[in-house]
């Protein structure tokens, strides 16, 4: 009964954070990359009201890496996000070509100790184009309170041809 109170708990609040989370279409233009650092430190509101101990001692954290050429699928540029936390988080990532969004992507968990992450990808184009990933943090701790934040990370890459039509 325990395990599916707290699958339960999970379900919904996933369910208010999806329901919280602005939808973006692809084709979007990005946001100012240098907006966002490439790492957020995500804490609780109330660090010692309904939170143990251990947990209100913990850090969590956010991160997005650097855009590059990947390394297991040759032709595409890649980049990944990780939302770091003993609690329920989310991570949800927006990939951008020269400003233009190309890729989305997200992922909850759950778990203790766990790791929410994502990657977004998208073909390594012809020519010099900057890529940026922009991820938006969530965590929802156990007294009710939540913290949330962005990172960004962006990178010129060259590619061999094709080139975009101008």
């Amino acid at each position: 009964m325990l395990h599916l109170r707290g699958g339960l708990v999970a379900l919904l609040v996933l369910a208010t954070l999806l329901a919280a989370i602005p939808v973006q279409l692809v084709g979007a233009k990005s946001p100012s990359s240098s907006t966002f650092p490439s790492v957020v430190t995500l804490s609780p509101s109330q660090p010692n009201t309904g939170v143990s101990p251990q947990l209100a001692l913990s850090v969590c954290q956010g991160t997005s890496d650097l855009p590059h050429k990947s390394v297991t699928i040759p032709g595409e540029v890649d980049a990944k996000a990780r939302t770091y936390c003993p609690v329920v988080e989310y991570v949800e990532s927006w990939f951008y070509l020269d400003g233009t969004e190309v890729d989305h992507a997200y992922d909850t968990k759950s778990r203790p100790n766990g790791t929410a992450s994502d990657v977004v990808a998208y073909s390594c184009v012809g020519g010099n184009h900057e890529y940026t990933i922009v991820s938006l943090h969530s965590v929802y701790f156990l007294d009710g309170s939540s913290a949330s934040g962005f990172t960004s990370q962006s990178s010129w890459i060259t590619c061999p041809g094709p080139y975009l039509a101008e």
